[in-house]
C-alpha cells in the first residue's frame, strides 16, 4: 500500500515536502566520508537546506563542490509509487528564474529495488510547488535486464501526482561518465530544460507545462533505484530570479 505524503506547507517544514518511504534491504555503507558540518544546523552555505528523510544520506562540501552520498536502498522521487525519499538540498524561487548546475561522479546502478521500474540513478533538479507537482531534470542513467546501460538526461513532470510523461532514454543520450551542465528556465507556467557539455552552450530538450504558482522549491537531488550506493557531485550552482534581476 503506498503511503500517503503530506503538502508541503512552507520553508521552515520542508520535510513534509518529500517523505521517507520503507526501505527494501539492509542500508549498504555510504560511498563518500561524514558530512562536513554546516555553519547552521541543516543549511549547506551557498545551495540550501539539507533534506535527507531516511536519515541514512550523507553530504560533503568540498571548495564548492557538492557531494551526496545515497546507500544502496530505495531513494526515489516517484510519488505514483510512494517513494518521496531522495536526498536533497533545497531552496526557495519566486516568480520567473534560471537555475542551473554541473552534474558528475559515477552512474553505475546495480539491481532494481522499484516495483515495475528498472535499475536507475539520477542526480540533478527535482523543482516543486509541492510533493504532488514537480518537475524532475537529471543526468541519469537506467539499466536494461541483461545489465546494459543506457545514459541520458532524464526530464520529467507529475502534475496532480500523475506522471504525465516518463523520460526516456531516447530523449536525450549522453556519453556514459561525462559531466554535464543541467538548466532550467521557468517563464509562468512552463518550464524548458537545457543541457550543455561546458556550460556555454546550450542545447534545450523541451518545455514542460507546469503551475503558475508564485513560490517553488527548487532543489539538487540524487535518485537510486538500485542495490548499489550512488554519490554524485553537483558545482557551479547558479540561480537567477526575474525579481533580482530587476533590483540590479
Amino acid at each position: 500500500m503506498q503511503r500517503k505524503v503530506q503538502p508541503l506547507l512552507s520553508l521552515a517544514c520542508l520535510g513534509a515536502l518529500f517523505l521517507g518511504a520503507p526501505q527494501l534491504r539492509a542500508a549498504d555503507p555510504p560511498a563518500e566520508p561524514p558530512p562536513t558540518a554546516p555553519a547552521k544546523p541543516g543549511v549547506i552555505p551557498g545551495w540550501g537546506r539539507w533534506l535527507d528523510p531516511s536519515k541514512d544520506c550523507k553530504w560533503r562540501l568540498d571548495g564548492g563542490k557538492l557531494a551526496i552520498a545515497v546507500p544502496g536502498t530505495a531513494h526515489d522521487l516517484s510519488v505514483e509509487q510512494g517513494l518521496m525519499n531522495a536526498p536533497m538540498v533545497m531552496q526557495e524561487a519566486n516568480g520567473d528564474f534560471t537555475v542551473q548546475v554541473k552534474v558528475s561522479g559515477d552512474f553505475a546502478p546495480g539491481k532494481p529495488l522499484v516495483q515495475g521500474r528498472a535499475a536507475y540513478q539520477g542526480a540533478g533538479f527535482a523543482v516543486a510547488q509541492d510533493n504532488n507537482n514537480y518537475i524532475r531534470l537529471e543526468r541519469a542513467v537506467y539499466n536494461r535486464a541483461d545489465g546494459q546501460g543506457f545514459h541520458y538526461v532524464n526530464f520529467e513532470v507529475r502534475l496532480n501526482g500523475q506522471v504525465v510523461r516518463l523520460g526516456q532514454s531516447s530523449d536525450y543520450p549522453v556519453p556514459a561518465e561525462v559531466p554535464v551542465y543541467l538548466k532550467l528556465e521557468r517563464s509562468g507556467a512552463q518550464m524548458r530544460g537545457s543541457v550543455s557539455g561546458d556550460g556555454q552552450n546550450w542545447k534545450a530538450i523541451g518545455i514542460k507545462a507546469f503551475t503558475a504558482a508564485p513560490k517553488l522549491y527548487v532543489a539538487v537531488s540524487a535518485v537510486n533505484a538500485s542495490d548499489a550506493p550512488f554519490a554524485p557531485q553537483f558545482e557551479s550552482l547558479k540561480l537567477a530570479t526575474a525579481q533580482k534581476d530587476a533590483a540590479n
